[in-house]
């Protein structure tokens, strides 16, 4: 486990320091123009001042009666409504406001938002900032701290120009201590989602998304935007809130990559700045920026394990953003340029357990390998190995040499020493069948935080113990580390034993621990036998064929599986299940069950290959396979209120019976209404085989008017198990306010 000290390095401290003056200049008061109780701007002042504007040659228009023309450039700029007043610097004085609406000659037509100070009665326009494109103005105002609100309409970034502006936007500015507006709110998730961000791997070196996902089919690289984890703060003392997200990139092979990057906020224009690769399969699992520092939590392995071990070690790094990079706090060096005989130069990226290594206009990823000292990385085409400052790069084909006699420029990477772990946890693993275990059994106990709904539980500890013909019960002891223990986290152990690498008993119930009057001693853990079944037997290579034409094609080994779906393969470690098999690596998880199987995306919460079905010799088409079964009802409200004919319904069928997961999507059906009035319809097509009858199910409807959430279902509708109906269910949805 990496930890930092918190502002400990000299990097970091003079960091801090820098963007504490600078965030303490941004609160000061603004240089007063004029004394309080200036007369107030006049619509004439307003009218014929002179405004900063990028748009125009010369930065700057003069107003002649609210109007300006370049004919030449075909330039058109009119000042214009909503316009507001409040004081803008501090000074007592009533500042402006104002809207400016530019036209380009072509199809554009551009609102700009505009800040005038008033000098004694003067109108002096200081700064002025782009909202939009062909947008539709509502409201702009002034708040007492001299906040500014500019209210609007805009489209979707999936929407052309020619469609009709009805997404609420609400952009809020301040005025920093040169007059300059810079961004008061963070970024959204949409601007972050459609973005150019810096990646070594792609093409040129930057990668441009759109709705989170880039995808190059000609080098095979894929690479998408998480959801969560996200954070925002000041990552340049500007006063704006920059952001932090994590990006996961597939180059093809099973490896999984995980960048964290640093984006600026110049007036709600995102402008991504540097990538820096953490892990290879590693669980992101927090991100937090707090005084210019961006501090990233994630799960990873041990030096000594392989890639196909689930991550369990608690890790934390931080950085900060100098000079358009992220530049690591610990003391690691996360990029070294190595100067090599024959005048040669390797640029190598260090991340957790990866490298980009950089050589001769060619970049590859090269994922760590073990190696009795030193440094190896390695992936089919490049070899790198080094020990202190020196580094060989060799083809791995070949065997020849490509740069050698390598000598880094910048100091060796050191990492801070890790902190020993400090509590116990103590208790036995035991069942209730009076069978003995085999000689061979093996007993793994897990200590986690289930408490986050919205990712998979956080290993903190875990211990593994050969039975060796002893019986239950079986003692244990769980060491971890204290300062890993969050105060709002729920925890709980659980416990497997496996023969043979099969699982033959898992623990099915939450054990807390170390909640308020939870025990840390004395903890019965009482796991239940699982039936002998052929899924996931190692050797065998299964071919599914799923709903909607998809495929999915599984490897199945020991203790993982190599899941092939839609151009990407990965590497899952088995994981308990008290029914069937499961593959999960906390991003993809495959469960099947007899011939059936399903594939799940783990931080969309979304089944992206539903109702697969092993494929058999001889086999006719998908659906001939599949035993599907609907569920059948309508959706409707009590309001005396008419659907718009552009109301889109969306129904949901989910597994609702953990406590401490996201509830999972089993089947969904949209519904365009066109006029139609509640009640609506629904029939949702699912396959039984991922219904278990221990498990709780419930349907869900929400009502969208132009992508905007109108209605919503808010209380819980059973169906499937316990009795619960199937046909005939009435999902009645409330009135978002």
């Amino acid at each position: 486990m990496t930890q930092t000290s918190h502002l400990r390095s000299p990097a970091r401290m003079l960091s801090a320091v820098l963007l504490t003056l600078a965030a303490a200049s941004v609160r000061s008061p603004l240089p007063a123009l004029a004394q309080a109780g200036a007369p107030r701007l006049t619509p004439d002042a307003l009218a014929n001042a002179t405004y900063p504007l990028d748009i125009v040659s010369g930065g700057k228009v003069q107003l002649t009666n609210g109007t300006f023309e370049d004919t030449r450039n075909r330039i058109r700029v009119e000042l214009t409504t909503p316009q507001a007043s409040g004081d803008l610097n501090g000074d007592g004085s009533l500042d402006a406001v104002v809207t400016l609406v530019v036209s380009t000659g072509a199809s554009g037509v551009l609102s700009y938002l505009a800040a005038v100070l008033n000098d004694g009665g003067t109108a002096k326009p200081v700064s002025s900032a782009l909202l939009g494109d062909r947008i539709r103005m509502r409201t702009v105002s002034v708040a007492r701290n001299g906040e500014i609100t500019a209210n609007y309409l805009d489209r979707r970034f999936d929407q052309p120009m020619a469609a009709r502006p009805t997404i609420p936007v609400a952009r809020r500015f301040r005025l920093n201590p040169q007059g300059a507006l810079f961004a008061s709110a963070p970024l959204a998730g949409a601007d972050l989602n459609h973005a150019t961000y810096p990646l070594q791997a792609a093409q040129g070196g930057r990668a441009t998304f759109t709705g989170g996902q880039y995808r190059d089919a000609a080098s095979g690289l894929a690479a998408r935007i998480l959801p969560a984890p996200r954070a925002s703060g000041d990552l340049d003392g500007d006063g704006a809130p920059d952001s932090a997200i994590v990006m996961l990139v597939s180059t093809g092979g099973t490896g999984s990559l995980f960048y964290v990057c640093a984006v600026l906020n110049r007036l709600y224009q995102p402008q991504p700045q540097d990538c820096v690769l953490f892990g290879d399969r590693v669980a992101p699992t927090g991100l937090a920026i707090n005084d210019g520092v961006v501090t990233l939590r994630f799960l990873d392995r041990k030096p000594d394990e392989p890639m196909s071990v689930r991550p369990t070690v608690p890790t934390t790094f931080d950085y900060v953003l100098d000079g358009g990079k992220l530049i690591s706090t610990a003391g690691e060096t996360n990029i070294v340029t190595y100067a090599c005989s024959d005048g040669k130069a390797v640029r190598v990226t260090f991340g957790k357990n990866a490298a980009v290594v950089e050589f001769d206009g060619a970049t590859e990823v090269l994922v760590q390998r073990p190696v009795a000292s030193g440094i190896r990385y390695a992936n089919e085409k490049w070899e790198l190995r080094g020990k202190g400052d020196e580094a060989m790069l060799t083809d791995v084909q070949s065997g020849q040499v490509l740069a050698g006699g390598c000598l880094a420029q910048t100091p060796s990477a050191t990492t801070a020493p890790a902190t020993a772990p400090t509590g116990v946890l103590t208790g036995t693993v035991t069942y209730r069948e009076r069978i003995a275990l085999p000689p061979n059994a093996v007993i793994q106990v897990q200590l986690a935080d289930i408490a986050i709904a919205d990712a998979p539980a956080r290993v903190v500890a875990s211990q593994t113990i050969e039975a060796k013909g002893a019986q239950v019960p079986i003692p244990f002891e769980l060491k971890y580390d204290p300062s890993a223990i969050q105060p709002n986290g729920r925890y709980a152990v659980s416990a497997r034993i496996t023969a043979d690498d099969r699982l033959i008993w898992i623990s099915t119930k939450i054990n807390s621990v170390l909640a308020p009057g939870a025990p840390t001693s004395g903890v019965e853990i009482v796991v239940e036998q699982v039936a002998g079944r052929d899924e996931g037997a190692p050797g065998r290579t299964v071919e599914y064929d799923c709903a909607a034409g998809k495929t999915v094609r599984v490897v199945y080994g020991a203790d993982s599986a190599e899941v092939t779906f839609e151009g990407q393969t990965w590497s899952l470690p088995r994981v308990p299940s008290a029914s069937g098999v499961r593959y999960d690596d906390g991003i993809w998880e495959w469960r099947s069950k007899g011939p059936n199987g399903f594939l799940v995306d783990l931080q969309n919460h979304v089944v992206v290959a539903n109702d697969c079905r092993e494929r058999t010799t001889g086999s006719t088409s998908t659906q001939e396979q599949k035993g599907q079964a609907v569920i059948t009802g309508t959706v409707t409200y009590l309001q005396r209120v008419a659907l718009p004919p552009n109301a889109v319904v969306e129904v949901q069928l989910a597994d609702v019976s953990k406590q401490d997961v996201a509830a999972m999507v089993i089947a969904s059906q949209t519904i365009e209404t066109k006029g139609a009035q509640v009640p609506i319809p629904f029939e949702l097509s699912y396959d039984p085989a991922q219904i278990e009858e221990g498990m709780s199910y419930a349907v869900s409807a929400r009502i969208t008017i132009d992508g905007k959430l109108a209605w919503i279902s808010t209380t819980r509708n059973s169906v499937l198990t316990r009795g619960a109906p199937t046909t005939g269910i009435e999902i009645i949805v409330s009135p978002v306010r």
